[in-house]
């Protein structure tokens, strides 16, 4: 519940939870959904469930509070009590790999993953036309790659990928990508201004050409009105919503950190709407 606003405080701040969240028909039932589905799991009595669903909820947010309050204020006795280290401990997992190496903001590439691989036919050709465009000199013939099938976003959301989805797990593989685009303005001069693009993520490389690794997020684009061939996943909008009609555009590699967050989509009136602010329900 820490990304969520409490229901009864949310209907005291709908301006806020509108300009946070979108419009109310498309958010306001999943802050209460959310919590409801995660009370049956705190009942330890069938015989009291009240009771023992009360002392749940108050032994699972007193422990919240602690743990928040002793890493927060107190990071080296908080430290030395529990025997991990200092800064929340390293919460990477066994075999994941952190790109870009070095780097302040890092996603984490997850287990499991496949062997070092040549890439072939179209995904080959796509990774040329990637790496060209980031700049990479002296390709060789061959191209080794290790693919990834979900990563770890900085802000700790888990994006997977459609290679790995079965029928009982949820879609969290449709990205959105920070890119940008050209246009003239008043006074004729060419300029650049951020857009988002929408894909599916079907897989993610690691690539090493020379000395520094490159990675990246092999996605589908979707179709829109603004784009039907889905060449570039532009999307189109609807009362400032941003939606496409389907997936099965084009394919192609983009840079792992151009990836921005993991969105959900809402069906409605023929689109996929997209719920473009996703902050408040990432972990949903």
């Amino acid at each position: 519940m820490a990304v969520c606003r409490f229901p009864i405080s949310a209907v005291l701040n709908i301006v806020p939870n509108i300009r946070s969240c979108g419009p109310a028909w498309v958010s306001w039932q999943f802050p209460t959904e959310r919590l409801i589905g995660s009370l049956p799991d705190l009942i330890g009595s069938r015989s009291e469930p009240h009771s023992s669903l009360t002392n749940a909820i108050h032994a699972k947010y007193q422990a919240e509070l602690v743990t928040t309050f002793g890493e927060t204020f107190c990071p080296a006795d908080w430290a030395d009590a529990t025997g991990l280290p200092l800064g929340a401990a390293d919460k990477r997992r066994r075999g994941a790999l952190s790109f870009p190496p070095g780097a302040d903001e890092q996603v984490d590439l997850l287990p499991p993953r496949s062997k070092p691989h040549e890439l072939l036919g179209l995904e080959l050709d796509h990774l040329r036309t990637a790496l060209k465009l980031e700049q990479v000199k002296d390709l060789p013939e061959q191209i080794m790659a290790i693919k990834f099938f979900r990563l770890k976003l900085p802000n700790g959301v888990v994006a997977g990928s459609a290679a790995t989805k079965t029928a009982r797990t949820r879609r969290d593989s449709l990205l959105k990508v920070a890119a940008v685009d050209e246009r003239e303005n008043r006074a004729g001069a060419r300029q650049e201004y951020p857009i988002d693009i929408y894909g599916n993520a079907l897989f993610y490389v690691v690539v090493a050409i020379g000395e520094q690794p490159t990675a990246f997020a092999y996605i589908e684009c979707v179709r829109s009105a603004a784009d039907r061939a889905g060449k570039w996943g532009i999307p189109e909008k609807r009362r400032r919503m941003d939606c496409f009609t389907s997936l099965g555009g084009r394919r192609e590699f983009v840079p792992l950190m151009a990836v921005d967050a993991v969105v959900g989509t809402l069906y409605r009136e023929g689109r996929e709407h997209v719920l473009f602010c996703r902050t408040p329900f990432s972990n949903m």
